[in-house]
């Protein structure tokens, strides 16, 4: 009896289907239809991963000055963190800084002495010490302090040198750049900027005169 009942089900279902097909119409048979655009997705399969943004590289905090810095006030400023040292090809000059506690130091020596410190009689050369300090708050740093002139010709002894150049006054004011690690800022009503000296080859010889080098 249920034998019979679903042949005639069967039945009626393909006549119905011949006369749709007779009639024009276009008739799908098997699974639903997608929209188009709408992407496949078979059961249990997992979605497609994205691979994430590589995180922007970001300089450890300066928390500690104290090192040798390089500094300039016509050289552009170099990339983000330390300068390396490159045996002493430098885009500036060298400042030794030291900080104690909230008290920042900065000290450079120099020299206009052409003959590297021998004896020419007669011939004086003056060397200069710059030293500023201050407080150092919040990544600022406010300083003063001279530059201080001596002359010296190499020599031991021999005739009265001439009256040494008066001291000049100096100021810094600096503030911490947290992207690049160094101080930018004005030296005397000039910007001025100093990075932190790195040593790119440890064979190169470093100046009795400067501190530690930063790593």
């Amino acid at each position: 009896m249920h034998g019979s009942r679903g042949v005639a089900v069967r039945q009626s279902a393909s006549a119905l289907l011949s006369m749709l097909m007779a009639a024009g119409c276009s008739v799908s048979v098997g699974t639903p239809s997608r929209s188009p655009g709408t992407p496949s997705h078979s059961p249990g399969a997992s979605a497609p991963k994205t691979s994430p943004s590589p995180a922007s590289s970001q300089l450890p905090a300066l928390t500690d000055l104290t090192g040798a810095w390089v500094a300039s006030e016509t050289a552009a400023e170099p990339p983000a963190g330390p300068v390396p040292q490159s045996c002493g090809n430098l885009p500036g000059v060298v400042y030794a800084l030291t900080l104690t506690g909230t008290q920042l130091e900065l000290t450079r020596t120099w020299s206009d002495d052409a003959g590297g410190g021998a004896c020419q009689v007669g011939k004086y050369f003056p060397s200069y010490r710059e030293t500023a300090k201050g407080p150092y708050l919040e990544g600022k740093a406010s300083l003063a302090g001279q530059v201080v002139a001596s002359l010296s010709s190499g020599c031991s002894g021999g005739a009265t040198p001439p009256p040494t150049p008066a001291p000049s006054d100096i100021r810094f004011e600096l503030h911490l750049d947290p992207a690049s690690q160094h101080l930018v800022g004005t030296h005397n009503g000039k910007a001025i900027w100093a990075a932190p000296l790195g040593i790119e080859a440890p064979a190169c010889p470093v100046p009795p005169n400067l501190p530690a080098q930063r790593p």
